[in-house]
């Protein structure tokens, strides 16, 4: 489970063998692209800018 993102959001992202949220929404999507949209537990997370495999900032809300 991604720590940071538990206490922040209070929910348990499947994250076995990842740490980070990039790691994370690779496994969900198999390309990294601006407004990529992965929705999980409840929540849409889309990447709002990225630079190839890594996410510079990512948009987080309710679903």
């Amino acid at each position: 489970m991604n720590t940071a993102v538990y206490e922040i959001l209070r929910i348990a992202l499947r994250t076995e063998g990842i740490e980070t949220l990039d790691g994370w929404f690779l496994t969900e999507r198999s390309e990294r692209i601006t407004n990529a949209l992965v929705i999980a537990e409840g929540f849409e997370f889309r990447v709002s800018e990225s630079d190839g495999y890594h996410i510079k900032y990512v948009e987080i809300r309710k679903a």
